[in-house]
């Protein structure tokens, strides 16, 4: 019985894993905020925590997750910049996750670089 619902909660979560959603947006530094909600489009920093992504106009937060994977992909595109050709703001992104309300729970998230 324990290996049915082991097998079935599987089933459950890699079926999850099929419907997850993608968007493509701009980056902004979370902390900036609107006061009727949502985020303004500040550029984020090295040091930002929060983050949030701007979708055609709507804002979004990112989940702890998505904080830490924001966070990392900022950092490391400023380590890899070249001096002579700085990074180009604003910072668009590729976001794999679900939306729970106005925040999307990341399972992946990368730069666009084109």
């Amino acid at each position: 019985m324990r290996r049915i619902i082991t097998w079935m909660a599987s089933a459950i979560f890699l079926t999850g894993l099929a419907f997850a959603d993608e968007w493509d947006g701009k980056l902004v530094d979370a902390n900036c905020t609107n006061p009727l909600g949502g985020v303004h489009a500040c550029d984020p920093a090295t040091t930002t925590t929060n983050f949030g992504i701007v979708i055609n106009g709507d804002s979004y937060l990112l989940n702890n997750k998505g904080n830490r994977k924001a966070a990392a992909a900022v950092k490391f595109r400023a380590e890899t910049t070249d001096a002579d050709h700085p990074a180009v703001l604003p910072v668009n992104v590729i976001v794999t996750g679900k939306k729970a309300g106005k925040t999307i729970l990341v399972d992946s998230l990368v730069i666009d670089t084109e």
